[in-house]
């Protein structure tokens, strides 16, 4: 079941730099959280290269860098 979610998420990124398009809004937030529960709980998402893509995307922001090393995640 939940592949099939990611799945859905991999189709919605397709082409797209975050779930809205270009521009980064809550929702991309909110998904990239969901990221890195899946990692926590052990989840492989390598079958998703649009999920990678934009973890790759989100991380590299400067903001998302200084949050995590903030609290230890990085």
């Amino acid at each position: 079941l939940l592949a099939q979610r990611w799945a859905s998420v991999e189709k919605q990124l397709a082409g797209k730099d975050y779930v809205m398009g270009k521009t980064f809004t809550v929702a991309d937030g909110y998904l990239y959280n969901m990221t890195r529960w899946a990692k926590r709980v052990e989840m492989d998402l390598s079958a998703f290269p649009n999920v990678a893509a934009f973890i790759a995307r989100v991380e590299a922001r400067p903001k998302v860098i200084e949050a995590l090393k903030a609290e230890g995640l990085m």
